[in-house]
């Protein structure tokens, strides 16, 4: 999550909340009026330097008052924002997907949305998991949906490479390779389909049971670094069909 754009969020609901913006308005109002009478008028020559300090006062008060709620609301907002964003980037891609004549690609982007949203759900506030707990399995969910998404665009670039050779041989090679990639994309939906199976038991008890989780955050790290490695094993196979074309 982008620090300065909360950051940017936060400021400005406290500056652009209405008593910062009344006092704030009051005094731009009595420092103009002050300069109007030539800085003569002691009563006019105070007041901007009371509406100011009132205005400073108003907003450290409410950023000590109200600040984790409204650094929460602005969190909410800018994690909307991403999300949104995010799914317009998929749609796109979906339409871009109607290129490779794959029903299968179509479907596991389909299905790598849907449990996207169904954990996303699961780990929602109203998880009985602790918000740092969450964030923790959130955010390694989210690598291997990204790693899902990543392979999905290598599948269409390996066809779209495959179309435009005319050897026969490397065609095939090519070909095999995205077959290659195209089920450890579904070996990968099916993992993450367990994931939230064992995630939405973990929030039937009551408490959660820390050993489960523990287990889940250990086999969501051990799933990427498999992941990792299954990548770095396609990437070699793709500079190898590079070179030979």
């Amino acid at each position: 999550m982008d620090k300065k754009k909360l950051w940017g969020k936060l400021l400005k609901k406290l500056f652009l909340s209405v008593p910062v913006i009344t006092l704030g308005g009051l005094t731009v109002i009595s420092l103009i009026a002050s300069w109007a009478f030539e800085f003569r008028l002691l009563l006019l020559n105070i007041l901007p330097l009371v509406f100011g300090v009132l205005t400073i006062g108003t907003v450290l008060q409410m950023f000590l008052l109200s600040g984790e709620e409204m650094a929460r609301e602005a969190l909410n907002e800018l994690k909307g924002e991403v999300a949104d964003a995010h799914e317009q980037r998929l749609d796109v891609f979906y339409k871009k997907l109607s290129k490779d004549g794959d029903p299968r690609t179509h479907k596991a982007l389909n299905d790598t949305r849907e449990l996207a949203r169904a954990i996303k759900s699961a780990l929602g506030e109203d998880s009985k998991l602790d918000a740092q707990s969450r964030l923790q399995m959130h955010d390694r969910v989210d690598r291997l949906f990204a790693d899902c998404v990543d392979r999905l665009e290598n599948s269409l670039s390996l066809i779209e490479s495959a179309r435009n050779i005319s050897d026969h041989s490397i065609q095939r090679k090519i070909l095999e390779t995205r077959e290659k990639i195209i089920d450890e994309i579904a070996t990968m939906i099916s993992y993450l389909g367990k994931i939230l199976q064992r995630i939405q038991t973990l929030n039937v008890g009551e408490p959660p049971d820390h050993a489960e989780f523990v287990q889940i955050m250990s086999d969501l790290d051990e799933g990427i670094e498999i992941a990792k490695q299954v990548d770095e094993r396609m990437k070699k196979l793709e500079r190898r069909h590079r070179q030979t074309e």
